[in-house]
């Protein structure tokens, strides 16, 4: 599993929280390459 597959399906399983949400979407921002971090603001963007 790649790093932004597991990032998505943390985000999907804490989507329900927006403090947890947020926590880990930064968290995930950090960890993420820059081409990655793009990738997971515009999944964000249009499933959250």
């Amino acid at each position: 599993m790649k790093l932004i597959q597991y990032h998505k399906l943390v985000l999907k399983k804490v989507s329900f929280h927006p403090y947890l949400f947020k926590k880990e979407y930064r968290k995930a921002l950090k960890a993420l390459p820059v081409e990655d971090a793009q990738d997971l603001r515009q999944w964000c963007r249009n499933e959250m």
